[in-house]
């Protein structure tokens, strides 16, 4: 390859129809293998949780703030300006790559020697092998970020979708194989070198492209900015998610950071194994319509609208059912952990619609902006954390709750549609319609005799499929709702060859 190739976000699309069709058919070919991902993903967290115990679990949840925090740094948020940027030659693409190698590199040695100071922050010395150990898969995403990235510029939604599926099997084996042959804590760790080392070799594999040598032009200074930007809100947006397993396991112990860490883990991975097919589609495709703000903004509610139908009857569920869900899925000896999961659902009701508003953010190249509220964002999270740490990890969910629906969803709603095709209406007007029916369905499960549904995981499905029938009944009695509904049901029409997308509303 040639470094005076360009990468186009046209190329291989001929029209806007042909946009859509291969949009829609790729978010359904990722919803599939994502559904398949979640079930393996949900079954092996279950089955590490019966093998392992809250202490296990403890030591882990303790270098994994840092770990994370490495990873932002490696990452650069140069695979958003992949995606993002209009065109792409192969030696900006190229020098890309040989920065996020040297800075994995580089960030890998610091964490070996920063791992006796993990052990004596947290007074506890196992935690410093752990710290060492994880540098590994931070150098294998690194070695595999850039080919990830330009197979989501290219849409090869299929080859992704494989490469997720993979990696979790892959890992959920190891994972699993380790802790029955009582490995402890260390079969956590072994889960994450093999789900990168999987992604590493079946990213080279398929991607078909392969770096040219180090060399550096000006086109790379603005990606990096950009990336810069990003990476600097994916920093703060860090700490609001990390900083109370910091705080809990600093203030009280081992075990308690267990059972907030179990619940935290049993919800987030859920919503982001429904959201992250979303990003992956929608970022690319809005960023393509940049120039056409009507047929941004109605892509975009449209997505949202989706996003939401098939997030929050889940999310009111999970609250409704917190407690059944924990001893249920997780045994009786957790049964302390139902309160923190009840509370962290009810803040997470909000996480789909931060997750559409980067969309916004990324797709119009505002990454200064998103940093700056960001930033905002995650002081709001800090106080939340730190006025209910004396209650312990269940103080500090439900503060933090409180906190996000009184300040931060409306800071940031606020912010994001100050400027761009989507107004403060058009956000307000795709989410409450929706909203107020999963809050009916809520009332309606809470109100329903506990003896109707069956025992045991029969009965949470159950419960599950009410909860999304519900949501689907108090919205086909509203207007908006009904409307909402035959408009995304239209969908399936975009995946008929030779259909054009005009025949839906885009």
């Amino acid at each position: 390859m040639t470094d005076d190739i360009h990468l186009d976000f046209g190329e291989e699309i001929s029209d806007h129809a042909d946009l859509k069709r291969r949009s829609v058919r790729g978010a359904a070919a990722t919803f599939g293998a994502q559904g398949i991902r979640f079930l393996m993903q949900f079954a092996a967290q279950i089955a590490l949780t019966r093998l392992l115990t809250p202490e296990q679990f403890g030591i882990v949840a303790m270098v994994a703030p840092l770990i994370g925090l490495v990873q932002l740094f490696a990452e650069l948020g140069l695979a958003q300006a992949v995606i993002q940027r209009p065109t792409l030659t192969h030696r900006e693409l190229s020098g890309l790559f040989w920065i996020n190698v040297a800075v994995s590199l580089g960030l890998a040695v610091l964490m070996l020697i920063a791992s006796p100071l993990v052990a004596t922050f947290y007074n506890e010395p196992k935690t410093m092998a752990v710290t060492a150990c994880l540098a590994i898969p931070l150098v294998l995403g690194g070695l595999a970020a850039q080919q990830m990235a330009l197979m989501n510029r290219r849409l090869q939604f299929m080859a992704l979708a494989a490469i997720d599926v993979g990696s979790t099997a892959a890992s959920a084996v190891v994972g699993i194989l380790c802790a029955w042959n009582g490995l402890g804590y260390w079969s956590l760790v072994a889960m994450q070198v093999a789900n990168n080392a999987f992604n590493l070799a079946a990213a080279w594999l398929t991607s078909g492209w392969r770096p040219g040598r180090p060399r550096f032009d000006a086109g790379v200074a603005p990606l990096l900015r950009f990336g810069g930007n990003v990476t600097g809100y994916n920093l703060v947006n860090y700490f609001s998610f990390n900083l109370d397993n910091v705080l809990i396991g600093w203030a009280s112990g081992v075990a308690a950071l267990g059972l907030y860490n179990r619940a935290f883990r049993l919800l987030l991975p859920s919503i982001m194994q429904l959201t992250t097919p979303f990003t992956r589609i929608t970022v690319p495709l809005l960023s393509r319509l940049q120039t056409e703000p009507d047929r941004y903004r109605n892509t975009f509610r449209q997505v949202l609208r989706a996003l939401l139908l098939v997030t929050l009857p889940g999310l009111v569920w999970g609250v409704v059912f917190a407690n059944e869900v924990i001893v249920t899925l997780l045994g009786a000896r957790w049964q302390a952990a139902g309160p923190i999961f009840a509370a962290l659902g009810v803040g997470s009701l909000l996480l789909p619609v931060n997750n559409g508003i980067t969309w916004l953010f990324i797709s119009q190249g505002r990454a200064r902006e998103q940093l700056i509220w960001g930033a905002v964002g995650s002081g709001i999270v800090l106080v939340s954390f730190i006025v209910g740490l004396p209650w312990g990890p269940v103080g500090v969910a439900t503060a933090s709750a409180g906190f996000a629906w009184l300040l931060g969803a409306p800071l940031l709603f606020w912010a994001v549609t100050r400027s761009g095709p989507v107004r403060l209406g058009d956000l307000l007007g795709t989410i409450s319609p929706i909203a107020f029916a999963a809050l009916g369905a809520g009332i309606i499960l809470a109100l329903l005799p506990g003896g109707m549904w069956p025992p045991g995981v029969m009965g949470l499905a159950a419960a599950l499929v009410g909860s999304y029938g519900a949501t689907a009944m108090v919205l086909a009695c509203l207007p908006a709702g009904n409307l909402m509904l035959r408009d995304l049901w239209r969908l399936h029409y975009t995946l008929r060859p030779g259909q054009h997308s005009e025949s839906i509303n885009p």
